[in-house]
């Protein structure tokens, strides 16, 4: 869909990014919104198809609290059974929903209650906080956090939400 706004694409071993077109920037960005707490969320109720040379996507989020879900209609259960807490590889970036390994565990396991509560780019302090802030409304039974040891640890470096200084 936003294929006509990149500009360039750079992919490194701990981060990619891409370049895009001014004037496509707010299009683009609709499916983020700001926080103050966290720099940002996934929107609630939005769905978007994402798109590169290796893959093609459809990405949606609930309408109640912006997790990743099948559809912008599915109801995020409350309570739950198991939150799955991590970075793109919870969220399930270049995949669909059921292509995801939460996607998965729903299909093998349908009685079992699931949030995919993964969002791109975050670091372990983000997901930290997200999980606090979302453990209250869905009251999970079980918590799982996913880490990648690619760039987990060096996010926390980069988004500086907590201060590592002095003695470890």
């Amino acid at each position: 869909r936003f294929a006509d706004a990149v500009v360039s694409i750079s992919t490194e071993p701990v981060d990619s990014f891409i370049v895009v077109k001014k004037e496509k920037l707010i299009e683009i960005c609709t499916f983020l919104r700001d926080d103050p707490e966290l720099a940002f969320v996934l929107r609630k109720g939005v769905r978007c198809e994402a798109r590169s040379s290796e893959y093609r996507a459809s990405y949606a989020t609930d309408r109640l609290i912006g997790c990743r879900a099948r559809d912008s209609i599915d109801q995020i259960p409350q309570p739950c059974d198991v939150i799955f807490h991590g970075d793109s590889f919870v969220f399930g970036h270049g995949v669909g929903y059921d292509e995801t390994f939460v996607g998965r565990i729903r299909r093998a396991l349908p009685h079992l209650r699931t949030v995919n509560a993964g969002i791109f780019d975050y670091g372990p302090d983000q997901e930290y906080l997200w999980a606090r802030r979302l453990r209250p409304r869905l009251q999970p039974k079980l918590e799982i956090a996913c880490f990648f040891e690619g760039n987990d640890f060096t996010d926390f470096e980069r988004f500086g939400m907590f201060d590592f200084s002095g003695d470890r």
